[in-house]
């Protein structure tokens, strides 16, 4: 493997992880709000009518599944370069269902009043 696909792979992994920490703390904790997007762009008064814990705890979940999914796609990646095999179809794979799972999971959270207290 060269270099370039040794520090790519190592890259995916640690952003995976990363994503799952995070993903695991606002699940536990309920807090992080602000790292969600549109949510923090919003005024108080909007901010006021959601459950913000119930909602983190519900995002963090899907972080902690897509960081996961991240590091397993690296593991993926590195043993299809170490066995010369094409890591093209499950990039491909993971990229349309982690496009197509945001899909689903923006069109619930916004839908049904579900984070609204």
């Amino acid at each position: 493997m060269s270099t370039g696909g040794v520090v790519g792979v190592a890259l995916t992994g640690l952003l995976g992880l990363i994503l799952a920490a995070l993903g695991i703390y606002m699940m536990f904790t309920g807090r992080g709000s602000f790292l969600i997007a549109g949510y923090n762009t919003m005024s108080k008064d909007e901010k006021e009518k959601y459950d913000n814990t119930r909602l983190c705890k519900f995002i963090g979940k899907y972080i902690a599944f897509v960081g996961l999914l991240t590091a397993l796609l690296a593991i993926v990646i590195a043993y299809c370069i170490t066995h010369d095999i094409s890591a093209f179809w499950f990039t491909i794979s993971y990229s349309g269902f982690v496009t197509g799972l945001s899909i689903v999971l923006v069109t619930y959270c916004n839908t049904g009043n579900r984070f609204k207290k």
